[in-house]
């Protein structure tokens, strides 16, 4: 084959692979039922006007910034619950970002390298889970962090200050702080890397850029304060241990697309291609140092987290999965210059498994699906189906109404109703649901004391299985469960 018709040909080669792969993803994701925060997603962006959707959100509605939600409610004003549109608005979103590190790094680095690193991101679980189709705030999230870093590396090859640079990387930082809260982290890293080398730099664009878009995001701190308050200063509790911390790498670049990283690693002190000059070299270029400390940022926090009080998921440091991936693409090349074949044939292994465990990524939330239709079939009798869990709830009510359903409740915590001010007893999902029902459509949420009058016998859905923990069983004194389904009760109350 002449070089001519190989470099014709394999890009095609690559493109159309990814572009299947797309599809496959596509149509998995249209498919799939949507889980609780994209349902959250429709509710919240769906009657308000822009400007209302603002308003509700700074006065605590939600506990997100407000930039996503706002095109979501233009979106869905467009055509209202139209998941299809969405969707294709998320894999847009998350292309565009493809297509930034893409134009960025085709004349820094080897061409097919970089099309084996696109091939490798729409085979990455995290990525087509999280990012590519879902609706919620993570494909903007990834598409402005990939334009932050290659922005950043651009800028700082920059000599002289230029305001033009101050005013757009600026307003950009400012969109990304507006995506998601975690992105504060990010800037407040790179004031802190400019601010280190403040004497020896000349150009203090980013210094400037970073301040702008703080300053811009100063009024939205009311708004924090205010969704804080509204769930009582209570956030996501999640399991914090050492495994879910070194699992991070494995989340982001996935079991075998990790273990090319590691080898790649290997093989380049093996070869001798990666000597002690390289590492110096490598950490003296401040890019490189900014994605050396993106990457470790959910690493620190995660350390942080184990010690204070708060909760976090992966998904919140997307623009540490952007600076990981861009490592792996300079790994992918290194190797890839001296071992073409092994490269390309590893990378396909990846592809291939990626394929393989597409089915079970498909049945994520088919569950939720299945087992709501189970237990209400459960209540062929009329009987009224209670659910367990707050947090739960809207996805509850989202399938039942689909499904024809009317005739389910939520049962507050007894404590918690009746004594809203004593944060010792009341949950965050008390907190969340009683925020939530001020600004969106939640039916049929109820006292204990009340359903009880209207009530004698009901289904009773415990997700948790907890029936057996005598707290819970302490908020229904006087009852009797009688098991007749996986996690579902039928409970008689006797007056």
């Amino acid at each position: 084959m002449s070089s001519r018709a190989r470099e014709l040909i394999i890009p095609s080669l690559y493109f159309l692979l990814i572009l299947i792969l797309f599809a496959v993803h596509f149509l998995i994701a249209i498919s799939r039922p949507l889980w609780l925060d994209e349902i959250i997603t429709l509710v919240v962006s769906q009657g308000a006007s822009p400007f209302q959707l603002v308003k509700d959100f700074f006065n605590g509605s939600d506990t997100n910034p407000p930039l996503y939600f706002i095109v979501v409610t233009v979106l869905q004003s467009i055509c209202s619950n139209n998941i299809f549109l969405l969707k294709v608005f998320s894999m847009i979103t998350a292309f565009s970002g493809l297509l930034v590190l893409f134009f960025y790094f085709k004349t820094r680095v080897n061409r097919e390298s970089l099309y084996l690193l696109l091939l490798l991101l729409t085979t990455s679980s995290f990525f087509s889970q999280f990012i590519l189709f879902e609706i919620r705030p993570y494909a903007l999230y990834f598409t402005l962090s990939t334009i932050i870093i290659v922005y950043y590396g651009k800028l700082i090859a920059v000599s002289k200050f230029d305001i033009r640079h101050v005013i757009s990387f600026g307003v950009l930082s400012t969109l990304f702080l507006y995506t998601h809260y975690f992105s504060i982290i990010y800037i407040i890293t790179l004031i802190i890397i400019e601010l280190s080398v403040l004497s020896e730099s000349k150009n203090k664009s980013v210094l400037a850029a970073m301040i702008l878009a703080l300053i811009l995001y100063f009024p939205w701190s009311f708004a924090i304060t205010n969704q804080l308050s509204a769930v009582h200063y209570r956030t996501w509790q999640l399991p914090r241990d050492m495994f879910q911390l070194m699992m991070l790498p494995v989340i982001y670049l996935g079991y075998l697309n990790l273990l090319i990283l590691l080898m790649g690693l290997i093989l380049l002190f093996i070869w001798g291609r990666f000597r002690l000059n390289d590492v110096k070299s490598f950490l003296g270029n401040k890019f490189n140092i900014v994605l050396i400390v993106f990457t470790v940022v959910p690493y620190i926090a995660y350390a942080i987290s184990m010690i204070l009080p708060f909760g976090i998921v992966e998904r919140y440091f997307v623009p540490s999965f952007v600076s990981s991936v861009v490592l792996l693409l300079f790994i992918l090349d290194r190797v890839f210059v001296t071992r073409r074949k092994l490269v390309i044939s590893i990378i396909l292994l990846s592809v291939a498994y990626s394929v393989y465990k597409l089915d079970k990524l498909s049945k994520i939330n088919d569950v939720m699906v299945d087992e709501i239709q189970k237990k209400m079939q459960l209540c062929s009798e009329g009987l009224p189906v209670v659910c367990e869990s707050p947090h739960k709830y809207f996805r509850f009510q989202y399938y039942a109404q689909k499904m024809g359903y009317s005739n389910y409740y939520l049962l507050l915590d007894e404590k918690s109703a009746n004594d809203p001010n004593n944060i010792k007893n009341a949950s965050f999902d008390y907190y969340w649901i009683s925020s939530m029902k001020k600004y969106y459509p939640l039916k049929n949420i109820i006292e204990w004391n009340i359903f009880k009058t209207k009530h004698s016998e009901f289904i009773y859905i415990d997700e948790k299985d907890r029936m057996f923990d005598k707290e819970i069983k302490n908020q229904y004194p006087n009852s009797t469960f009688i098991h007749i389904g996986e996690n579902v009760y039928r409970v008689k109350t006797h007056n």
